[in-house]
Formats: C-alpha cells, sequence, structure tokens
C-alpha cells in the first residue's frame, strides 16, 4: 500500500492522501485519515468506524464504546434524529442534523461532527468553539473524498 501524505493547517480534497491500492483494510491504511485530521489542527480526536460497529483507526486517546457507535450507526441509517448521544464518555447535545452530518455540542465550547460515507462513518472532536466551522469542513471533505472512493 503505497501514501501520499499532504501535511497542511486545513484539510481539502487536493491534499488528502491519495491511495493507490486500498484492496486491503488493514487498520494502518486507515490510520493516515486520522493523523491528516489530527494535524488539520481543528480536530482533536478523530475515529472511523464501519458497521458492526468495527473500527478501521482512532486517534489515540479517543475511546468509542460499542453501543456509542451504534447509536450513531442507527441516527444515519433510519434518519432517527437525536437530542443527545454520547462519544467516549462525554455527553453531546443540541444536536443539529444537516443531511449527512451530525453535529453535537457540550455545554462547555467543545463538540463533534459525525459524517457518514459510503461504508462508514467518521467523527471528528473539537475542543473550541471558534473551531467548529473548520472541524465541519475538515470533517465533511474526508466524508466526500471517502464517498467517491467506494468507502
Amino acid at each position: 500500500i503505497f501514501f501520499f501524505l499532504a501535511v497542511s493547517s486545513t484539510l481539502s480534497i487536493d491534499n488528502l492522501p491519495i491511495i493507490l491500492d486500498l484492496a486491503s483494510e488493514k487498520q494502518e491504511t486507515w490510520e493516515i485519515f486520522i493523523v491528516n485530521l489530527l494535524q488539520g489542527g481543528y480536530i482533536k480526536e478523530a475515529c472511523i468506524f464501519g458497521e458492526g460497529p468495527s473500527v478501521w483507526a482512532t486517534s489515540k486517546d479517543f475511546k468509542l464504546s460499542t453501543s456509542e457507535m451504534s447509536i450513531l450507526w442507527t441516527a444515519f441509517e433510519s434518519k432517527v434524529t437525536l437530542k443527545k448521544f454520547e462519544l467516549d464518555g462525554v455527553e453531546y447535545a443540541d444536536v443539529e442534523v444537516d443531511g449527512q452530518l451530525i453535529h453535537g455540542k457540550t455545554n462547555n465550547e467543545a463538540g463533534c461532527f459525525c459524517a457518514r460515507t459510503v461504508l462508514g462513518l467518521i467523527v471528528g472532536i473539537y475542543d473550541k468553539k471558534e473551531d467548529a466551522p473548520n472541524a465541519a469542513l475538515e470533517i465533511q471533505n474526508l466524508a466526500k473524498y471517502l464517498f467517491q472512493k467506494g468507502f
């Protein structure tokens, strides 16, 4: 498997890793996407997982439970509106759903964005309110990229 890793302050379709061979879904394959999200500086924790739920990649200190992932998966699959949910033990409320993006907020300045791809979900956590627009853009761009690649 070959990768091209572009480091930038903002993640966009143009600087996402180019994967020449996605035949293998080993965890190392997906880790590069987590690295890119974290290097953008707006997202402090991230996870990509598929149905089951099955974690494809996650940042080191971000631990989602099976039930936390299942709730998000079900929300996207059945188009259920969530009033609140938990990720890594942190409660998110004031949930906004905009198409393929879920935005949850904590009672302080932190929040999360969750986006659907063809086969998975991407979750990104930000810790400052002013990072929210850029965090949303990074999650949406990665989701769009993976969607276009059939993942």
